[in-house]
């Protein structure tokens, strides 16, 4: 068995520099903001890696979408970028996020300080200079055990009410 030290200079990711990358939306979160109650879609993203830039393969995350008339520009700005139909009427901003997740997206990324921290932050979408859609690794779609693949067919008789 090979050993190893621990290096105390190497304890974490270095932080995304500002400036503009290609991502995906790759998770999302049904969220309610605490101080108003309005629903809210958090995403996280992936920084590309088949695309030549810095930090392939970091995540920029807790990316919020609030529910109110005064940030849907952001909605806006992000559904166009991704290239969504912007005819489509959507319920309410989860079933927006449904259709956000997975679009290629160019961003620019600042930098925000809470709590003495440095982290990253988007500030603007664009739309992707190389287009795609992520597809997710195959373990990240067989954790859903009532995820079959095949349509389940429910009798009357079957059910408790």
């Amino acid at each position: 068995m090979s050993g190893f030290n621990l290096d105390p200079k190497n304890t974490g990711f270095k932080i995304i520099e500002e400036g503009e990358y290609e991502v995906f939306p790759i998770k999302f979160a049904r969220e309610t903001a605490k101080s108003t109650g309005n629903r809210m879609a958090q995403f996280n993203y992936i920084i590309r890696d088949d695309v030549d830039q810095d930090f392939k393969g970091q995540e920029i995350r807790f990316d919020n979408f609030v529910e109110t008339p005064n940030s849907m520009w952001r909605v806006n700005q992000a559904g166009i970028a991704a290239g969504l139909d912007t005819e489509k009427r959507y319920a309410d901003i989860y079933e927006w996020a449904e259709d956000f997740l997975y679009k290629a997206v160019r961003v620019y990324v600042g930098h925000r300080e809470y709590n003495g921290r440095t982290y990253p932050e988007i500030r603007e979408f664009m739309p992707s200079r190389y287009g795609g859609e992520y597809v997710p690794p195959k373990e990240e779609k067989d954790n859903n055990p009532f995820d079959t693949g095949q349509p389940i067919d429910i009798e009357d008789d079957d059910l408790p009410f």
